[in-house]
């Protein structure tokens, strides 16, 4: 390997980022993301884990924003 592992870390969502991601850094959703989110969840009967992923989040964000709002 080299030097340069030594700058990389593990961000949130588990890929290996450069430097300037900072690991407390979320991914944020809009309101209208997270409208859009309730309505797969509520209307269409997805799981949050559905809904997560076409939103490209992890569930845990999506429940922390589901919270939130």
């Amino acid at each position: 390997m080299g030097d340069w592992v030594y700058f990389l870390h593990l961000c949130q969502c588990r890929r290996v980022v450069c430097r300037g991601c900072s690991p407390s850094s979320e991914a944020t959703l809009t309101p209208a993301q997270i409208d859009h989110a309730r309505q797969l969840i509520d209307q269409e009967n997805r799981t949050v884990k559905d809904a997560a992923e076409l939103l490209g989040v992890h569930r845990s964000t999506l429940y922390r924003a589901l919270d939130r709002s």
